[in-house]
């Protein structure tokens, strides 16, 4: 379940109040729900700003519950390991501090679908809601970590030339 609307709400207000966002800031899966998107936007003209852009990043659910499940964890130091990409000792052992490499229980498939269901009732339809004022930006998520961090580059360039 999501952190309470007035919780995550007053812990944005106050990061924004810090000095180190006076330039900006980025929110990552946030906001959630419409309600919440409303009480940013309720928030930023509170605090004399504006969402500039949002960017939503789309991977079909068979890749997510692919790449999810294949996660693993050390449980004494939080080490990450991946089934395909960056495999676990044989012997199930971290090979940073010796602890014990597990599967977290949120990265178990009906866990994932589960998440995937909620995103789709609660989270889906802020793609509407910022398509409607022409803030939202598709990028295909499908792909390698460089390959999509340059078209997140692209469209952020593209859209600060376009902000001058």
């Amino acid at each position: 379940e999501l952190v309470p609307d007035g919780v995550i709400l007053g812990v944005i207000e106050d990061r924004l109040k810090g000095d180190d966002c006076q330039a900006g800031a980025i929110f990552d899966g946030f906001p959630r729900t419409l309600q919440q998107a409303d009480g940013l936007e309720s928030l930023l003209k509170r605090l004399n700003s504006r969402l500039d852009l949002c960017i939503s990043l789309e991977v079909p659910d068979d890749h997510i519950v692919a790449r999810l499940t294949a996660r693993r964890i050390c449980s004494g130091c939080g080490q990450d390991y991946n089934l395909n990409s960056n495999p676990p000792p044989d012997d199930g052992r971290c090979t940073k501090c010796g602890g014990q490499i597990i599967q977290r229980a949120d990265d178990r498939e009906d866990t994932i679908r589960n998440r995937l269901a909620v995103y789709r009732r609660q989270t889906r339809p802020l793609q509407d809601y910022y398509s409607g004022r022409g803030l939202l930006h598709i990028v295909d998520g499908d792909g390698s970590p460089r390959d999509i961090f340059t078209k997140l580059c692209r469209i952020i360039d593209d859209h600060d030339k376009e902000s001058v």
